[in-house]
């Protein structure tokens, strides 16, 4: 089904709200009732008003209930296992959900009370996300980005289906909107991350904050009173992210740092507290729902099991539900050659969670990360064996001096290199920024390339092994997978997002201009260099299916190397020589659920 286009003219179509509001005549009190309220109005307002405020705090202001996580119940409300995003209405009585179907996606509302479903958005290739209902229940809005764009937009359609028309162009987000309706906020991001208000009827948009750190891309939520914004940040500073509270009339944030990453926290609409999806060293690393009482105070748990819960939350009105997608994976090991990648053979069983394999060492095993510790493990499977590292672990390469290797370590408030010996006799920090990220190893083991924030924006920099002052290789909004490095040490290749696209950059290990600028699709993932340097490999995402392309540097049409019919790639490497290739295959079932009388 296609998307129409915006309206002619402003570029948008006029968004839809509902305005209900008492006439001034309606309220205000006759000359002769004036009068009769002068001499008391004069002589007591100040024991008035003093009363009338105590009894209206005492008798009148509902009671906020207290958390009560012992009591919380979880109520599945999709069984199809294939719900990649979903919202509750503000009164609870509808849920949006987005399915996909093979290579497609589509949008669907369900009546709790019946259980009815109906399509409202047919099905798409691309990214559907970021659904929110608009305060009275009647429209739903979403965010799209067609497969093979870089930008998506956000649409509305009538709650039980009807004609999606475009409302914002360039959204990173849905939107979220005022406790009044009147207003939405939502994030763009290009050259850096934007949190853009705008009022529901005549589009004028204001830029409230520009931030260069990773901004979180979920819809902002209102406080109560209409005055703030919360957002979620990546930071790595005093803590893995930054809780922030955002004046929709524009200056400054409140910063509040967090121990674990927050992809989205949002207020209770009654005021009663704060919830958010956490991830990290607590939540062994799975995205978990945690309350806040206010920004003052630590988190506390309300979901803690095997189960992720997503990067994504709505609640009721009333505060009393939480909906969020539940997602369990199930994944394996494949192993094997290069020149018939669809003939790699499973070499560990289904498990949950899932190993990712990230590189081979010199002597042929295989480098797996889970929930922030490190292994290796036998081409075939066997002889699983953890690395010693120190806290908590990510994203090893091997070095080639068969000795070493290297892994992003989180140390509870900053993340840096670190270089250790595969025999587990020593390790040490080679960096000290506070956000060095996806280190690579050359293959003589002699430095290392990785990618830093420290500037305020992510660069890919080069140090030695042994440590000392790093070198900016390329200054750029750079952060990926793991750079990946040529055979003979003397090409790195990367993924940037620059001017709106994605590109592969290669460029010479010592920093000399880039070789190689190619075109990515949006939907590409993981683009790694083959050994030979002669292209690069990338996963191609549609809907539910991955499948593994290769793209040669002399140009031409990319050729697809895997014919997979069904499952997610979520990790590959290749081997030291570049013949063999080791993937984690699995799928993700994922299903809406609910959380409720936690309070």
């Amino acid at each position: 089904m296609p998307i129409p286009p915006a309206s002619a003219g402003s570029g948008s179509a006029a968004i839809p709200v509902a305005r209900t509001m008492p006439s001034a005549a309606a309220i205000a009190p006759t000359p002769a009732q004036k009068n009769k309220l002068k001499p008391l109005f004069y002589a007591g307002i100040p024991l008035v008003v003093l009363i009338a405020a105590w009894l209206a705090y005492r008798y009148l202001a509902p009671a906020r209930p207290k958390f009560a996580p012992q009591n919380m119940s979880i109520t599945r409300l999709t069984d199809s296992g294939r719900v990649h995003g979903a919202a509750i209405s503000p009164d609870g009585k509808w849920l949006t959900f987005t399915q996909h179907d093979a290579h497609q996606t589509a949008v669907y509302v369900k009546q709790l009370a019946t259980g009815s479903v109906v399509k409202v958005v047919a099905s798409e290739q691309g990214d559907l996300f970021g659904m929110t209902f608009s305060p009275d229940g009647n429209y739903l809005y979403y965010a799209y980005r067609p497969h093979g764009q870089a930008q998506a937009g956000i649409y509305v359609v009538p709650s039980l289906g009807g004609t999606p028309q475009l409302v914002i162009s360039n959204s990173s987000s849905g939107p979220g909107f005022s406790p009044d309706g009147q207003h939405l906020a939502f994030i763009r991001s290009d050259k850096k991350n934007q949190v853009i208000v705008t009022d529901a009827n005549d589009r004028d948009e204001k830029v409230v904050l520009e931030e260069s750190n990773f901004l979180y891309r979920a819809q902002p939520s209102w406080s109560t009173d209409g005055k703030s914004l919360l957002l979620t940040n990546l930071t790595f500073t005093q803590g893995a992210g930054e809780l922030l509270l955002q004046p929709v009339s524009g200056g400054s944030p409140r910063r509040v740092p967090t121990v674990d990453l927050v992809p989205q926290a949002a207020f209770l609409p009654d005021g009663g507290g704060i919830v958010s999806v956490e991830n990290g060293p607590d939540t062994q690393f799975s995205n978990q729902v945690r309350y806040r009482a206010d920004l003052d105070n630590p988190p506390q748990r309300l979901t803690n099991d095997l189960n992720d819960y997503g990067n994504m939350l709505t609640v009721t009105r009333d505060g009393k539900n939480v909906v969020v997608v539940q997602s369990e994976v199930t994944a394996s090991i494949a192993v094997g050659d290069l020149s018939n990648p669809d003939r790699a053979k499973p070499v560990t069983a289904p498990s949950s969670p899932d190993r990712d394999v990230t590189d081979w060492t010199t002597d042929g095993r295989i480098m797996v990360t889970v929930s922030g510790r490190i292994f290796v493990l036998q081409p075939d499977g066997s002889g699983e064996t953890p690395l010693h590292t120190s806290g908590s672990a990510f994203a090893p390469t091997a070095c080639g001096d068969g000795r070493s290797f290297v892994y992003s370590g989180y140390n509870g408030k900053e993340i840096h290199i670190v270089r250790a010996e595969l025999n587990g006799s020593h390790d040490s920090e080679i960096t000290s920024g506070r956000t060095d990220w996806l280190p690579a190893c050359s293959p003589d083991g002699s430095w290392v390339a990785y990618f830093s924030h420290d500037s305020g924006s992510w660069a890919l920099m080069r140090i030695s092994a042994a440590g000392g002052t790093p070198a900016t290789l390329y200054p750029a909004n750079a952060l990926t997978n793991t750079p990946s490095i040529s055979g003979d040490g003397k090409l790195i290749g990367f993924q940037v997002k620059e001017n709106g696209k994605l590109e592969y950059v290669v460029l010479p290990a010592n920093g000399a201009p880039p070789t190689h600028r190619i075109e990515l699709s949006p939907d590409s993932d993981m683009p790694t260099m083959v050994r030979d340097a002669s292209g690069f490999l990338y996963v191609l995402h549609e809907g539910d299916i991955d499948n593994l392309w290769l793209q040669s540097f002399a140009g031409g049409t990319p050729k697809q190397l895997t014919h997979f019919t069904s499952d997610h790639i979520y990790a590959f490497a290749l081997s030291q020589d570049g013949k063999r290739i080791a993937l984690t295959r699995g799928n993700t079932r994922q299903d809406a659920v609910m959380l409720s009388n936690f309070r």
